[in-house]
């Protein structure tokens, strides 16, 4: 009880300053999406790793196990293919797995509307295979959770709707990684939480954060189609950043999850050879800008407690 009077005093005399955003580390779970340097872990207070995987589940949960060693994390949230052909029999292989490996914390399906879509099931057969799918993979242990990820537009313009999965389908999902499209949403963050458990009623929510440049990836907002200045993509990064831990810190969500990783080896990461992800000539300044977001992230946490 003490703790909680705290926290909360805390979090009073936080919203009365304009100090930068200090979290108690106990209360906020920190992803992300693959490895960083020593160094950021620690800054970040790192909670957990994400990672992608469409191997058989041997390889996948050896990767669980690499990622958490090299990251000293004892978390791994696995995203791995909606395959309708194999994924029920992957889930209780994932679930058998799970015993002997306890850094498996989740298993989902990254980009949860497109890949359901892409199974060309019609409502009731995919309803019936996500139930199954996290029947399978808590049938063993209660622990591992079933997640997905949730665009924030997806739940306002109907296109998950569309995909009119059953209310027991909904009801066995336990985790939604929410992340936006755009610098500029339509909504403020805590209203597409609201719809995220109106949609997933059981499910807790992690707030995406997408850390990086993506002025060529998407418009600054879906309404103007025009591209973020540099400046803007830097400092609408770190308005968003403050709103999203703010809300996280008040318990209106489970935690974050900043995507991609590489937060000090910036220059590395892999998608820069996706041409969406960097106008071609531009590599130099997209780095820039991404160093210069994570840069924000470094003094939004600086008053992290230890």
């Amino acid at each position: 009880m003490k703790k909680k009077a705290l926290s909360l005093l805390f979090f009073l005399l936080l919203g009365a300053t304009a100090a930068i955003t200090a979290i108690p580390s106990g209360h906020l779970l920190v992803i992300t999406w693959g490895g960083n340097s020593p160094d950021w872990n620690q800054a970040l207070h790192l909670s957990g790793v994400r990672i992608g995987c469409s191997d058989a589940p041997a390889s996948c949960i050896q990767q669980v196990d690499q990622m958490a060693a090299s990251q000293h994390v004892s978390s791994v949230f696995l995203a791995i293919l909606l395959n309708s052909a194999n994924v029920a029999t992957n889930a209780a292989t994932y679930g058998n797995l799970a015993l002997s490996h306890p850094n498996l914390a989740e298993v989902g399906f990254d980009d949860f509307v497109s890949q359901c879509e892409k199974t060309h099931l019609g409502p009731g057969e995919l309803s019936s295979l996500l139930e199954t799918v996290a029947s399978n993979l808590k049938s063993r242990t209660s622990r591992v959770q079933f997640g997905a990820t949730i665009y924030q537009d997806q739940l306002v313009t109907g296109e998950l709707d569309r995909l009119q999965i059953s209310d027991g389908a909904r009801r066995s999902i336990d985790l939604i990684h929410l992340f936006p499209h755009y610098r500029k949403e339509r909504k403020s963050v805590t209203e597409y939480i609201a719809e995220a458990k109106r949609a997933f009623p059981n499910a807790k929510v992690i707030i995406g954060i997408y850390a990086y440049d993506r002025r060529e990836y998407l418009p600054c907002s879906a309404d103007i189609h025009v591209a973020c200045s540099n400046q803007e993509e830097v400092d609408l990064f770190e308005k968003v950043l403050r709103e999203d831990l703010r809300v996280a810190s008040s318990e209106g969500a489970f935690g974050v999850e900043f995507f991609p990783g590489n937060f000090g080896a910036e220059d590395s990461w892999k998608g820069w050879n996706n041409p969406r992800a960097c106008k071609q000539g531009e590599r130099d300044v997209c780095v820039q800008n991404t160093v210069a977001m994570r840069q924000r992230v470094r003094e939004v946490l600086g008053n992290l407690a230890p």
